[in-house]
C-alpha cells in the first residue's frame, strides 16, 4: 500500500512536471517555427529586391536569358515570401503578435506583386518598369519596418517561453526531490515489514532456500527438506512436496524411458528385417514380371510363327494337290493316247497282213504268167518282204506300246492314288491349320492373360515397393523414437534419486 501511495505521488509530480515541460516544448517549437518563417521571409524580401534590380539591368542590356532567369527568381521568391507569411498566420501565436502578422500579410502581398510586375514589365517597357521602381523601394522600406516589429515580437515570445520553461523545470525538480525523500522513508519501513513477511513465507533463511533450490536445479532429488510444524504453508513446505512428487515422477519417467528405448530398439530391428524381406520380395516380383513379359513375348512370337507356318504348309499342300491333279489328268491323257496308238498299230498290223496276202497273190499270179510275170514276181517278193518286216515291226511296236500302256495304266492308277492321298494330306493339313489357328487364338488369349498377370505382378511390385518405403519410414521413426528415448533416459539420468527408487 505504501508503495502504491508513493508511486502515485511520484507519478503525480512527474505528470505535472511533464505537462509543464510539454507546454514549454510546444511553445519553444512554435517560437522556432515562427523564427524560421520570419528568417526565410526576410531572406526572400531581400532576394526579391535583388531580382527586380537584375531584371531592370538585363532588360536594359537586352540579355534575354538573364532577364528570363530574373523573372523566374522574382516569381519564386515572391511566392515563397507570401507562403512564409501564410505559415506565420497558421501558427498559434499570442494575440498581439498575431495582429502584427495579420497587418504584415497584405504589405507582403503588395510587395511581391509589385516586384513580379516590374520584372515582367522590364522585358516589354523598360522605362515604365523604371518608373515603378520608387514605389517598390517605398514598399521595401515599409515592409522592412513591419518585419522588424514581427521579429521583435517573435523573439520576445521565445524569451518568455524559455523563462517559463526554466521555472517549470525548477519547480518539478523540487517536487521530485521532496517526494523522493518521503518515498525513501516509506520504502525503508516497508522493507522491514516485507523482510519479516518473507521470512514467514519462505519458512527458512533465504540462503538455506537458495541452497536447496540450487541442489534441486542440479538434479539432486535426494535432498532432505526439513519443514517445521508451523511452516506447513511456507515455500520450504511447498518445495518439499514438489521434490517428493518430482522424485516419484522422475523415477517413473526413467522406467518408462528404458521400456520405450527397449521397445523402440525391437521395433527398429523388426522394421529393418521386414524392410530387407520386403526389398527381397520386391526384387523377386520384378524378376517375375520380367520373366512374364519374356514369356508373353515368346508365346506371342510362337503363335504368330505357328500361324505363318500353318498357312505356308496349307498353301504348299494346296499347290501340291493342284500339281498332282494336273499329273493325274496328264497320265489319263497319256493313257488315252497310248490306247489310240495301240489301235493305230493294230491297223498297221492289219494293213501289213493284208499287204502280205496281196504279195502272195501277186507272186502266184506272176508264176502263172511265166516269163512275163518274172519282174512282177520280184516286186511282189520285195513287197512281201516289206510287209513281213512291217508286220514284225508292228508286232514289236505293239509289244512296246502294250508294255507302255500297261505302265501308263499303272502310272495313272498310282497318280489317282497319289491324288487321293494328296487330297487326304491337304484335308489333314487344313485340319492341322485349323488346330494351329485355334492354338494361336488360345496363345493370344494366354498372352492377354499373361499380360494381366504381368500387370497384377507389376501392381504387386509397386505395392511392395510402397510397403518397403513405408517400412523404411517406420524404421526411421522407430530409430528416431529410440534416439529420443535414449535422450530422455540421459536427461532423466541427470537427476539423483534415493537408492530405494532406483531399484
Amino acid at each position: 500500500m505504501l508503495g502504491v501511495t508513493f508511486s502515485a505521488a511520484v507519478g503525480t509530480a512527474g505528470w505535472w512536471g511533464a505537462r509543464a515541460l510539454g507546454e514549454h516544448m510546444d511553445a519553444a517549437v512554435i517560437a522556432t517555427q515562427a523564427t524560421q518563417a520570419a528568417t526565410m521571409g526576410d531572406m526572400m524580401h531581400d532576394a526579391l529586391r535583388g531580382d527586380v534590380f537584375q531584371a531592370l539591368m538585363y532588360g536594359q542590356m537586352g540579355d534575354t536569358a538573364g532577364l528570363s532567369q530574373a523573372q523566374k527568381d522574382a516569381k519564386e521568391h515572391g511566392d515563397g515570401f507570401v507562403a512564409r507569411v501564410h505559415d506565420l498566420q497558421g501558427l498559434p501565436l499570442d494575440k498581439a503578435l498575431q495582429m502584427k502578422v495579420e497587418a504584415l500579410a497584405p504589405v507582403v502581398a503588395r510587395y511581391a506583386a509589385a516586384g513580379q510586375d516590374i520584372a515582367q514589365l522590364a522585358a516589354q517597357d523598360h522605362k515604365a518598369a523604371q518608373d515603378k521602381l520608387p514605389a517598390f523601394i517605398a514598399l521595401f522600406k515599409e515592409l522592412e519596418t513591419a518585419q522588424e516589429t514581427v521579429v521583435e515580437g517573435i523573439e520576445t515570445a521565445a524569451k518568455q517561453s524559455d523563462e517559463e520553461g526554466k521555472a517549470a523545470r525548477s519547480k518539478t525538480e523540487w517536487l521530485l526531490a521532496g517526494f523522493t525523500l518521503a518515498g525513501a522513508a516509506l520504502l525503508f519501513t516497508a522493507s522491514l515489514l516485507v523482510t519479516r513477511y518473507l521470512m514467514q513465507t519462505l519458512g527458512a533463511e533465504p540462503h538455506t532456500v537458495r541452497k536447496l533450490l540450487r541442489r534441486v536445479t542440479d538434479g539432486d532429488l535426494g535432498v532432505a527438506v526439513r519443514v517445521a510444524p508451523s511452516d506447513q504453508d511456507s515455500v520450504v513446505a511447498s518445495l518439499a512436496a514438489m521434490v517428493g512428487q518430482l522424485r516419484q515422477t522422475v523415477a517413473n519417467v526413467r522406467d518408462n524411458a528404458d521400456s520405450v528405448a527397449n521397445a523402440s530398439a525391437e521395433v527398429s530391428a523388426g522394421s529393418s528385417d521386414l524392410s530387407n524381406r520386403t526389398q527381397d520380395q520386391a526384387a523377386a516380383l520384378e524378376r517375375s514380371a520380367s520373366a512374364l513379359e519374356q514369356l508373353s513375348s515368346t508365346v506371342s512370337h510362337n503363335a504368330a510363327q505357328a500361324s505363318q507356318l500353318a498357312q505356308g504348309a496349307s498353301s504348299v499342300a494346296d499347290h501340291g494337290g493342284a500339281v498332282v491333279s494336273q499329273l493325274v489328268s496328264t497320265m489319263q491323257d497319256i493313257h488315252r493316247s497310248s490306247q489310240k496308238i495301240a489301235e493305230i498299230i493294230s491297223v498297221i498290223d492289219g494293213i501289213a497282213f493284208q499287204t502280205n496276202i496281196l504279195a502272195l497273190n501277186a507272186a502266184v499270179e506272176a508264176a502263172r504268167a511265166g516269163e512275163q510275170g518274172r519282174g512282177f514276181a520280184v516286186v511282189a517278193g520285195e513287197v512281201r518282204n516289206l510287209a513281213q518286216r512291217s508286220a514284225e515291226a508292228a508286232k514289236e511296236i505293239k509289244s512296246l506300246i502294250t508294255s507302255s500302256v500297261e505302265r501308263v495304266t499303272m502310272g495313272a492308277e498310282q497318280a489317282d492314288q497319289a491324288g487321293s492321298t494328296m487330297k487326304s494330306i491337304v484335308q489333314a493339313i487344313a485340319q492341322v491349320t485349323d488346330v494351329i489357328g485355334e492354338i494361336s487364338s488360345a496363345s493370344r488369349e494366354q498372352t492377354a492373360g499373361i499380360a494381366q498377370v504381368t500387370d497384377a505382378v507389376t501392381q504387386m511390385d509397386q505395392g511392395t515397393q510402397s510397403n518397403a518405403a513405408l517400412v523404411e519410414q517406420t524404421a526411421a521413426a522407430a530409430e528416431s523414437l529410440r534416439n529420443q528415448a535414449d535422450y530422455l533416459a540421459r536427461a532423466v539420468a541427470t537427476f539423483k534419486l534415493d537408492a530405494a527408487l532406483t531399484r
